[in-house]
């Protein structure tokens, strides 16, 4: 059972990772390219999509790595999850909001609030990957 939850945290904390990296440098910057309008729509529609897998990814990861740092005694591995269970209040606090506001602006008279939500989100998203995609090298690095 301990490798097996080493294995599915290592794994979801690296799916995870790899997912806000496409989103963040990939994805969102391509669709504001196309021009606000289009990201908002296109957000709207993908953000109900990402949102319950980031969150399954986070859980599963976080509490893979909680339950083998408890059964090993590892420090490492209760960082990695704590972080990983993390992205919960951080995204509650940070991006949540700005989701929620970009679900309701009216782009047909409020153009400029959603170019300026859309770039907060990309900070806050950032952030988010940064501090989350730290728990799965760290994974690596306790597996070998």
């Amino acid at each position: 059972m301990h490798d097996f939850a080493q294995i599915t945290a290592t794994l979801a904390a690296g799916l995870w990772a790899g997912g806000c990296i496409y989103i963040g440098f990939a994805e969102h910057p391509s669709a504001l390219r196309v021009g606000v309008p289009f990201a908002t729509e296109y957000f709207r529609h993908m953000s109900k999509r990402t949102a319950p897998l980031m969150m399954a990814l986070a859980a599963i990861s976080g509490i893979s790595g909680l339950y083998v740092g408890w059964q090993a005694g590892s420090l490492g591995w209760l960082t990695g999850g704590a972080i990983q269970l993390g992205m919960f209040p951080l995204t509650a606090a940070l991006i949540v909001p700005i989701n929620i506001k970009l679900l309701k602006v009216d782009l047909d008279n409020d153009l400029d609030t959603a170019a300026r939500l859309h770039a907060r989100w990309g900070q806050m998203h950032l952030l988010r990957t940064t501090i989350g995609s730290i728990a799965f090298p760290l994974f690596v690095w306790l597996l070998v």
